[in-house]
């Protein structure tokens, strides 16, 4: 399953540290040494200078340029279970994979297919790859993406071709939970079985769960394998039964139209921001899931991702600058006070979690 900042159990909160593990063989008596957020840094469109960055969260100290030269946009990253790193990159469009991110300048390359267009998310299990993809987009003023699609590929250092499943309109987010996928797209989540992956045998949305009065799903968290909550770009959040495949609630919280959100397992909040472009004033909005209401976090100018430690349940974001020179890398605690700040690479917009581990 997919395992990142939009991704976590709540009924295994206590666990996270070892989940994200790149260490997890190492056996009993293993210490780990640090905890490390990787920075997501989107890069200036012109440039193609997107790159990854390390904050170690233990040691205060941030590294830069951890992975460059990539020649791309990145558009998200996503951490497997095996300590591999695939960075979904645009402009030229492909799947950077780092084969352990606790040690980034080993072994790296690129998997490039005709059907990578417009990549945006990636989830995975034991034998596949699932990454979503805008496809070609039509219009002139506002763009849309009528026939996005999730591209299936092997886990395997082949990744070859498995299957392409159309999935609706502007596909985003992608994860997996009881052996089916929920890709976020514009009419609402599509619901696709995976129990045929392997075979000759068409796979579809079995169906799509749409909001009453929302449109434009975005970004997921699944909080004990029973809800999944869905951003909606200046709507909000909707709240799903996965039992029943039903939207059981709507609740109005400003969001971005990127729809980002992260969650903190332990006190059950969700986080999303929201930018004003033009006048630069931005603000984080925190959630309560239990009482379904929503209070301003924290403010700045210019926000342009949102995280939350698994460890130490700070929130992160970014002030992204205008894309013109290094962002700035914002810690918060759980009030809301400002702990710290580093420079990151340009347009930082996303943030996943791991532990460097030694025996």
């Amino acid at each position: 399953m997919r395992q990142t900042k939009q991704l976590f159990f709540l009924w295994a909160a206590a666990s996270l540290p070892l989940a994200c593990s790149l260490d997890q063989d190492a056996g009993e008596g293993t210490q780990y040494s640090e905890h490390v957020a990787v920075v997501v840094n989107q890069g200036n469109y012109s440039e193609k200078n997107g790159s990854i960055s390390y904050f170690y969260e233990d040691s205060k100290a941030m590294q830069n340029g951890v992975v460059e030269n990539l020649g791309s946009l990145v558009q998200s990253a996503a951490l497997t279970e095996n300590g591999n790193m695939f960075i979904v990159c645009n402009a030229p469009d492909k799947l950077e994979v780092v084969d352990n991110a606790a040690n980034a300048t080993l072994t790296r390359y690129s998997i490039t297919n005709a059907l990578l267009v417009n990549p945006r998310y990636l989830a995975w299990n034991n034998d596949y790859l699932f990454v979503t993809n805008w496809g070609n987009g039509v219009g002139t003023d506002w763009i849309t993406y009528p026939q996005s699609y999730v591209l299936v590929l092997t886990r395997d250092k082949a990744h070859a071709f498995v299957k392409q499943i159309e999935c609706g309109s502007d596909a985003e987010d992608i994860v997996l939970v009881n052996d089916k996928l929920y890709v976020a797209v514009a009419e609402g989540v599509a619901v696709i079985p995976i129990k045929d992956m392997g075979t000759t045998a068409d796979a579809t949305p079995e169906k799509i769960i749409t909001a009453p009065t929302y449109t434009g799903a975005k970004h997921f968290i699944v909080d004990d394998g029973k809800r999944l909550w869905v951003s909606y770009s200046d709507f909000g959040l909707a709240e799903i039964d996965l039992s029943t495949e039903t939207v059981v609630g709507e609740y109005k919280v400003p969001i971005d139209w990127m729809g980002q959100i992260a969650v903190n397992p332990t006190t059950q909040k969700i986080y999303t921001y929201n930018t004003d472009y033009s006048a630069q004033t931005s603000a984080i909005y925190e959630f309560d899931m239990a009482k379904h209401t929503y209070k301003t976090f924290a403010a700045g100018s210019y926000f342009y991702s949102i995280g939350v430690s698994p460890w130490s349940q700070h929130v992160y974001t970014s002030e992204a600058n205008n894309f013109t020179s290094n962002s700035e890398l914002l810690v918060f605690d759980a009030n809301g006070n400002k702990l710290e700040n580093y420079l990151t690479g340009i347009g930082t917009c996303d943030f996943e979690y791991f532990t460097i581990s030694t025996e």
